[in-house]
């Protein structure tokens, strides 16, 4: 249940790092660069490496955490996605650009859908477990792929501009 937020911890470590020691100039553009760099690999990446390890290989335990019943198929649905965003995270590291955006783009859209999914679990059910609602549901599901959102279209914008400079 902490992993999202270690994750997280993790990214805003990096970032600092490849911030401050970056021998471009400090600017805004480039720590949305940065941050959208890490924030893809370690939370959309690794992260999601991990939840499809839980998903996979614990899903009556995820089920349970969730709130959910157990046994169901589509919890390794859900695994085969999230193994999906996070080899593409991984990927995106590398390759960046567009890439790097439609990569924070459908994760995002997935996590808010999956904020929504919790929401909605939670006003018609009163699901209130562990990992469908409190901090997990705000900062995972829903401010995180906000930022994401936020962050991919400020480097879209940046990477329209240096395509005119061209």
């Amino acid at each position: 249940m902490m992993f999202p937020f270690s994750l997280l911890v993790l990214s805003i470590v990096c970032i600092a790092i490849n911030y401050f020691r970056n021998s471009r100039p400090r600017t805004f553009r480039l720590f949305t660069e940065v941050s959208l760099r890490f924030l893809v690999l370690i939370n959309t990446g690794l992260g999601g490496i991990l939840a499809f390890m839980g998903h996979a290989f614990n899903p009556d335990g995820i089920a349970r955490n969730i709130g959910w019943e157990t046994g169901s198929p589509f919890q390794f649905e859900v695994a085969a996605a999230n193994l999906a965003f996070g080899i593409v995270g991984i990927v995106s590291f590398w390759i960046g650009g567009t890439f790097r955006i439609a990569a924070a783009t459908a994760n995002a859209l997935f996590l808010l859908g999956c904020g929504y999914g919790h929401l909605r679990d939670i006003l018609l059910q009163g699901n209130t477990s562990p990992l469908n609602a409190g901090a997990v549901l705000w900062i995972s599901d829903i401010i995180f792929p906000l930022v994401l959102l936020l962050l991919a279209l400020l480097d879209f914008k940046r990477l329209n501009r240096a395509s005119f400079i061209r």
